[in-house]
């Protein structure tokens, strides 16, 4: 940016009185400016130093779209001091790179359940590759209430993902759940649930797996959801472990499996299968034979 035009942006950040006026100038900054601006990254650390509510927020996410690696010991504090900006600085935070996201880690490791139930929502939100990196991480948390947050927050962001950050945040956790006996319940049901709502082909083979070993009765029943949303070809292995899901005792493994067993036409070794509905537990399941 000219040195004219940045001084001016200078001058509306910090001196003008009106607050929707500064405000408006700091998102100018945030998107047009670079880090090596450096009178717009001082004054931004200056308003977030001085500054409260709307003002401190819009300066946070400014310094976090430049990019700015000296706002960083700034934003741990936010986030350790646990206030109304804890969101918004891990955000920012997860914008500055694997040492920012390493800070973060850190910072949860030694944090109550509570803030690290915040950071781990936000990172969900945080759009970048270390911050996907930094909230898969959180799934691994022993607080299962941290756990879900940090689930739903990436849930939400997936359909503004890019294809390669769907596909890495895929490998990721297939690569995770190959180990899954090291995680907990929770934290494997969370990234089944990702996986489900990412909706990548090779996530098909895990699903299966799930149905195939003994996994709780949560999990089946995510993956059962989680085949419901994607293509996958029928063949008799797969047609076997959908029926012994429908002679369950759950009601919710049942159901779903149900609803996949709906497209399946009664013919041929099907049809046994079918008949075999006839003893299942589950009301429902009779009918379908």
């Amino acid at each position: 940016m000219a040195d004219l035009s940045l001084k001016k942006l200078v001058q509306l950040i910090e001196q003008n009185q009106d607050e929707d006026l500064r405000v408006a100038g700091i998102r100018v900054a945030g998107a047009l400016c670079t880090k090596k601006d450096t009178p717009i990254v001082k004054s931004l650390l200056h308003v977030v130093d001085q500054s409260e509510n709307a003002l401190r927020t819009c300066a946070i996410d400014a310094l976090g779209n430049l990019g700015a690696d000296e706002a960083l010991p700034r934003l741990l504090d936010f986030v350790q001091e646990g206030g109304d900006v804890v969101e918004c600085s891990v955000i920012a935070a997860s914008k500055l790179g694997k040492r920012a996201t390493k800070a973060l880690t850190k910072l949860m490791s030694e944090a109550p359940p509570h803030l690290r139930r915040r950071i781990a929502g936000a990172l969900g939100h945080g759009h970048t590759d270390n911050a996907i990196l930094g909230a898969i991480q959180t799934l691994m948390d022993p607080e299962p209430r941290v756990v879900e947050a940090a689930a739903r927050s990436l849930s939400s962001e997936v359909p503004a993902l890019t294809d390669k950050q769907k596909q890495a945040l895929s490998a990721n956790l297939i690569e995770h759940l190959s180990n899954g006996e090291a995680y907990s319940a929770a934290t494997q049901e969370a990234m089944l649930r990702i996986l489900g709502d990412l909706q990548t082909p090779e996530s098909e083979t895990v699903f299966w797996k799930v149905l195939k070993t003994t996994s709780s009765a949560s999990q089946k029943a995510v993956a059962l959801e989680s085949l419901g949303s994607i293509e996958w070809r029928s063949n008799e292995t797969k047609l076997k472990q959908l029926f012994a899901c429908a002679h369950e005792r759950d009601f919710t493994i049942v159901s779903r499996a149900l609803m996949l067993l709906q497209n399946v036409q009664a013919k041929g070794k099907a049809q046994q299968h079918f008949d075999e509905l006839l003893s299942a537990p589950d009301l429902a399941a009779k009918r379908l034979a």
